[in-house]
């Protein structure tokens, strides 16, 4: 106890008092950094009774700032065991290459903590001991033990040991640069640090946080263990340098944009730590859990981006009640539905997503790094849908027990209304680089029927489509200019799947479709009447005719939304993701029988397109479909109609028979390239107003002449 005292007089007298009494906070001799002797914790020495000696000594020391006595880890920490992350790169950042080995390199003070922690020198290696120099090889004091050591070295059974690969840790020897912006089409993310950065090599007394700039460095200061940990203060525990309690130590540095209105921020849902981490979750809520309900600083199973576990499964978190995994409540449990038969494949593909990927479709940038399109880089993982930093659960778009909007209008489609989609990366067709707009307009995208060519990048979507058609469009695809026609083999489908060009089919100037960009009067190609009647639509589609808007996920969700799924386009048990009362087109439940035009398949429930088009209520809503002859001859809806009815060349969604010039006939649109039977259509003025001439078929010859020049073309 005496040497100690003098020691710590000497420390006092060299102005480094912190090292062992920091102001305000524990001694260092009850935490977990005392190997001494007289240690209240596991690992300790059982003779040594000087506390700073594992660490200082204040002559004889290494070239060193703290008067460095501990032997220095000589580990390489080579770029491939450095953190890194395509996100870094490509918002600019020169990511190191390994820790610096003196005190003028960015890392040395990293190096001086993991000289113990990485595991690789043994815990009582000090250079000197009382004017006695260490023998090289042979750690002077040679009896530190306890739970979590081997042989005198930090074990990986110990909750501090990091190892010699740090690719799953906190960045270090890294830059802390808040400038550093990267610019979309539309809108400009920031690398989402604090431009009020912590003190660059402080004076005393320390801020908590702080950055550090090595001698002949840079202006910029640098992230090293101490930026976050204390080494001689364990108020906050794991000797933080802030509290981890609602991500207090994060967010002196991390101001993720929209965090503080996030759901995940201000939740007041129970938080469990399931799975077995060795970083329990802080707190009770998810408020108070903050960042490290999702990350863990070390060793966390997901890289990068520091996740608890790999990818989806952050999301799931085990079997958290509080998170989205299977035994989550009805309104959070993604788990159950993602893993269904049809489903977006966030739990089949691993590995190839990454952030940004948005700006570099074919990927490439950096060398090997992924993107979007679908022959290398196919993939669905949450945060391609989900900004879980700015997401919210208000206002809800869906009322709890329905599968559709309460009412509808021309802005119907804004992602506003849906709070869990803000600030998700998107897509515009048809509008090139520079545009100040988040929505396009008809005159923006190219003419019908025809691929688009240009897209714009969005920071954040303001429309649901924006989002599925990153790669639901030719920007993922690749397809030729001259098809919206993509064949795959799906994961849960061995058999080729038929994929299309969405925004090939939604482009508002083809003659009809769904209205997903902008209500169907603004069609600039379509004939009067451009709108359905309200009696061929149901509630609420049967008001705001002409300027009404949709999402893509009025049609597409999981099988079961008024009840024990959550609502979205996770998964499915029907095909193609359908969704409502009716799930079942072009044919029936059977998945081998046509839905065809006769009273009892016309008012079945488990028509999809019954969900929004009564085709029989009380009285046939078209005089074509009430026609004697196409009811008994029981025709089959895809005779006239295209199978996929995002949209289609010609009005009404009529499709032509098979003709292989003409990309709006083959199969997938003409199943089969077989089952349409018109060969031109002439709209009529009214629903009920529709004559035989009006018609072009290969099932009869028309009465006197035919719609002629007069068809859709």
């Amino acid at each position: 106890m005496k040497n100690f005292i003098k020691i710590s007089v000497l420390f006092v007298m060299l102005g480094i008092s912190a090292i062992c009494f920091p102001a305000g906070g524990q001694f260092i001799s009850n935490t977990k950094h005392n190997l001494s002797k007289s240690g209240s914790y596991s690992i300790k020495s059982g003779a040594e009774t000087e506390i700073c000696v594992f660490c200082h000594i204040p002559h004889g020391a290494k070239a060193a700032i703290p008067l460095w006595s501990q032997e220095m880890t000589t580990s390489s920490y080579t770029a491939g065991q450095l953190y890194d992350s395509d996100y870094l790169y490509r918002f600019g950042y020169t990511l190191p290459t390994t820790l610096g080995s003196l005190p003028n390199e960015a890392g040395y003070i990293s190096r001086l903590c993991l000289s113990c922690h990485d595991g690789t020198v043994a815990l009582g290696s000090v250079t000197m001991l009382r004017g006695i120099s260490a023998t090289p090889g042979t750690p002077i004091i040679g009896d530190v033990s306890g739970t979590g050591t081997t042989a005198h070295y930090l074990s990986a059974q110990s909750s501090a040991y990091i190892g010699t690969n740090l690719k799953d840790d906190h960045p270090i020897a890294i830059q802390y640069d808040a400038t550093k912006t990267k610019s979309f089409g539309s809108g400009t993310r920031t690398i989402e640090l604090n431009n009020s950065a912590p003190s660059i090599n402080p004076s005393p007394p320390y801020p908590r946080v702080q950055l550090h700039k090595p001698s002949g460095g840079n202006v910029q200061g640098h992230v090293e263990c101490t930026s976050c940990h204390d080494p001689h203060n364990d108020t906050n525990g794991q000797f933080l340098a802030a509290a981890k309690l609602n991500g207090t130590l994060c967010t002196t540095c991390h101001q993720k944009a929209g965090w503080g209105a996030s759901i995940h921020k201000t939740s007041g849902a129970a938080i469990n730590n399931p799975g077995g981490d060795n970083m329990t979750i802080p707190g009770n809520t998810l408020a108070e859990a903050a960042c490290l309900a999702c990350h863990k600083s070390h060793s966390g199973n997901g890289t990068p981006y520091l996740l608890r576990k790999i990818e989806e499964n952050s999301c799931f978190n085990g079997t958290s009640t509080s998170c989205h995994s299977s035994s989550a409540t009805t309104t959070k449990n993604i788990e159950s539905v993602i893993t269904k038969t049809y489903k977006h494949p966030a739990t089949t593909i691993g590995g190839v997503h990454t952030n940004l990927d948005v700006l570099y479709p074919t990927g490439g940038t950096p060398a090997g790094s992924k993107g979007l399109q679908w022959s290398d880089s196919k993939h669905s993982e949450c945060v391609d849908c989900h900004n879980p930093h700015k997401a919210s659960n208000t206002p809800a778009r869906l009322a709890g027990g329905s599968w559709y909007p309460a009412s509808v209008d021309s802005t119907s489609n804004q992602t506003a209304k849906s709070g869990a989609l803000i600030g998700v990366t998107g897509i515009d067709p048809g509008v090139s680089a520079g545009g100040s707009t988040t929505v396009s307009t008809p005159a923006s995208w190219p003419a019908k029927w025809t691929q688009v060519s240009t897209y714009r990048t969005l920071e954040s979507a303001g429309l649901e489509y924006q989002i599925c058609l990153k790669c639901h469009s030719s920007y993922a695809l690749g397809n030729a200019s001259s098809t919206p026609i993509s064949t795959y083999s799906s994961l849960s489908d061995p058999t080729n799947v038929y994929f299309t060009d969405v925004a090939w089919e939604i482009n508002p100037n083809n003659m009809s479709g769904h209205s997903l960009v902008t209500g169907l009067s603004n069609f600039p190609n379509a004939s009067a009447p451009k709108a359905l009647s309200a009696a061929q639509m149901k509630s609420p589609w049967n008001t705001s005719l002409g300027t009404q808007t949709m999402y893509c996920s009025d049609c597409h969700g999981a099988d079961a939304e008024t009840s024990t799924d959550t609502k979205g386009p996770h998964g499915s048990n029907r095909k193609f993701m359908l969704k409502g009362a009716g799930q079942y087109w072009p044919k029936k439940s059977d998945y081998a029988t046509y839905w065809r035009l006769n009273i009892t398949d016309g008012a079945d429930a488990n028509m999809f397109c019954n969900n929004c088009h009564p085709v029989y209520s009380g009285a046939w809503q078209n005089n074509v479909h009430s026609s004697a002859t196409h009811v008994a001859n029981n025709y089959a809806c895809v005779e006239c109609h295209v199978v996929v009815p995002h949209g289609t060349k010609r009005s009404r969604l009529i499709g032509y028979s098979y003709n292989v010039s003409d990309t709006a006939t083959i199969k997938p649109y003409n199943d089969n390239n077989s089952m349409i039977k018109i060969q031109g259509f002439k709209k009529a003025a009214g629903p009920t107003s529709y004559i035989k001439t009006d018609c072009v078929t290969t099932c009869h010859t028309p009465n006197g002449t035919n719609c002629g020049s007069s068809c859709d073309p």
